[in-house]
């Protein structure tokens, strides 16, 4: 799948799919009746589940039985992030942020102050976060979102037009990692006053072309970046300097990444998804129904339990929905 086909894919499944009528509650995920482009695990049992047409779903049972939640809108919603168990923050279609804090009971908006595809957001903590998308878009807050700053990306003008980005950590409340079109990687140590580029060899800035990252996670210092074909970059020094690295496939593009400690899960097009538990070294395929591979799966979520177990979940086009424990998933 080219980098032109998953936008496309995306950008137009956010605003066209069809129109989702819901049952409540709802046992099967599958008869949620929409995509689901996003997923947050809360606490051990709270998981909350964005998709499109404005569709949020929650869980209190740990992904056994989701009821829609009112989010006041019919944009589509991209991306999801908690950085504790009551405040969470949603990004979306048009620039609109959604922000709850009662753990995702009820959702109001803030104004972002643009109205370009906002693709994902994450928080530091409760005041300090960052939210990005098409176009160079970055805002910044360091009052939980009451206001959000613009960043004047400038960057990648050097490639003769804006960028896409897609993907983004804090790694503090300062400091912010993002990546997206071509594969470059962007830092700043001062919530986004200045930003220096991470090189990682899949951009050839002479040409003005490189290889697309639509996901990163990180894991104590390292941090793994995932996109088209199969292309995986590592960087054991917080995202200084990136090393290629192996998803030990190139067919498939893959759309989200996940991990605690040394496990990590991505999937994407084709209902395709690999897993490490080394910290992203190796990865190995794993087996999926025929079913989900109908499917392309476009968010994962991941958090260690109160038993020590890396649990969540992985959702994606027609409502589909993996439970994770550990290393197995369980397919709603």
């Amino acid at each position: 799948m080219s980098t032109q086909k998953f936008l496309h894919d995306i950008f137009a499944a956010m605003t066209f799919v069809l129109f989702c009528t819901l049952p409540t509650p709802v046992q099967a995920v599958n008869s949620l009746g929409c995509d689901l482009f996003a997923a947050a695990v809360v606490t051990d049992t709270t998981y909350v589940v964005v998709g499109d047409r404005g569709k949020i779903f929650i869980s209190k049972d740990a992904g056994k039985l989701f009821t829609p939640v009112a989010s006041h809108t019919k944009l589509a919603l991209a991306s999801v992030s908690f950085p504790d168990a009551m405040q969470g923050w949603i990004v979306g279609q048009e620039g609109i942020i959604l922000h709850t804090a009662d753990g995702g009971d009820s959702w109001s908006p803030q104004s972002s102050g643009v109205d370009t595809y906002l693709m994902a957001v994450d928080f530091a903590d409760a005041q300090n976060g960052c939210a990005i998308g098409q176009d160079s878009t970055v805002l910044t807050t360091m009052d939980g979102g009451n206001t959000w700053t613009s960043v004047n990306f400038t960057l990648t003008r050097d490639a003769g037009c804006a960028h896409n980005f897609f993907a983004l950590k804090m790694l503090g409340p300062k400091t912010i990692c993002i990546t997206g079109d071509m594969g470059r990687v962007f830092l700043t140590n001062d919530t986004g006053q200045s930003w220096t580029e991470a090189p990682t060899k899949l951009f050839d800035k002479e040409i003005g072309e490189g290889r697309t990252l639509y996901a990163l996670a990180t894991s104590g210092n390292k941090l793994v970046a995932i996109g088209i074909d199969g292309t995986l970059i590592t960087s054991a020094d917080v995202g200084k300097t990136w090393n290629r690295g192996s998803s030990g496939t190139r067919d498939p593009d893959f759309f989200c990444l996940a991990m605690v400690d040394d496990f990590g899960i991505s999937a994407g097009s084709g209902g395709n998804v690999i897993q490490t538990t080394n910290g992203g070294a190796s990865w190995q395929i794993v087996k999926t129904p025929e079913n989900v591979h109908k499917s392309w799966l476009s968010g994962i979520a991941l958090k260690k339990n109160s038993a020590g177990e890396a649990a969540g979940l992985v959702v994606g086009q027609y409502g589909t929905v993996g439970i994770i424990r550990n290393s197995l998933i369980t397919w709603l």
